[in-house]
């Protein structure tokens, strides 16, 4: 039986309603063992089992079910050692089939494996996606570019908006308030209480107008802050100059220095202390 014929047979056996999947795994098998040359069939049961990944009883049964359909026939012969094998051979169903010599597994047939569809990487080109000026095609591809920027921008603050930072009390800083308030405490510089000075940034109740005041009295209070070594005041906490509302008080200048440009004694810390304990 040649390969074509084989085929056939195959293709004649599945259209049988009595098949079983069993049944068709060992029918292609005994296919695929068949020598067309001398015609010799005779795969072991073993062999059998572990091509079609059956168990032997599996494998009985199967040949059995063939040979009452009519499509094999199993002379059984006794071998070496007292062991048995079967010769099988492959009853051919119809004389007619759709499969011919000429038709299958030829240059031109059908079924032969088209090598694979290769897709290939693409960039996309800006300056067909953006849209693009009629002055500068450049121009254009530069304001496409900027408004990616600006979207990515946009997706980083909606990350920060996010973010919370935890009080001492156990309140929540977030969004607009959060970023304020990091931006005091870069500002004020004098990194001890953090999660107390989030507490008093909670209670003053910012605004936009009063941030403004906020971080320019802090900038100030680093300007005129007793320096590591140096006699003077000690160092303010965030939290007690948020609490004191520390941003009203007078702007002054540190002690002993003058005011240059209008040649007078500014008021000194120690000056304003002594005159409103008088």
């Amino acid at each position: 039986m040649s390969p074509i014929e084989r085929l056939n047979w195959l293709f004649d056996l599945s259209k049988m309603s009595e098949l079983k999947p069993a049944m068709f795994k060992v029918a292609v098998v005994l296919a695929y063992r068949l020598n067309s040359t001398t015609g010799q069939l005779n795969p072991s049961r073993s062999r059998l089992a572990k091509d079609t990944a059956l168990h032997p009883r599996s494998i009985n049964r199967a040949i059995n079910d063939l040979e009452k359909l009519g499509v094999i026939s199993a002379v059984r012969s006794q071998g070496g050692a007292s062991k048995f094998t079967n010769n099988y051979v492959l009853i051919p169903l119809t004389e007619e089939s759709p499969l011919t010599e000429e038709s299958p597994l030829t240059e031109e047939s059908p079924l032969t494996r088209e090598p694979p569809l290769t897709i290939e990487p693409h960039t996309p080109d800006l300056r067909v996606l953006l849209p693009l000026t009629d002055e500068s095609p450049e121009q254009g591809i530069e304001q496409g570019k900027n408004k990616l920027t600006a979207s990515s921008d946009a997706v980083l603050s909606d990350e920060r908006m996010k973010e919370s930072y935890s009080t001492k009390r156990g309140r929540k800083l977030k969004g607009q308030q959060l970023e304020w308030f990091n931006q005091f405490w870069e500002t004020f510089d004098y990194k001890k209480g953090k999660a107390e000075a989030a507490d008093a940034w909670i209670d003053s109740k910012v605004t936009k107008d009063l941030f403004s005041k906020i971080i320019s009295a802090a900038k100030h209070e680093v300007q005129t802050r007793t320096k590591q070594g140096e006699k003077g005041p000690a160092v303010k906490w965030a939290q007690g100059w948020l609490s004191g509302r520390r941003w009203e008080d007078e702007l002054v200048k540190r002690s002993g220095t003058l005011d240059l440009q209008n040649s007078k004694h500014v008021k000194t810390v120690d000056e304003i202390i002594a005159g409103q304990s008088l």
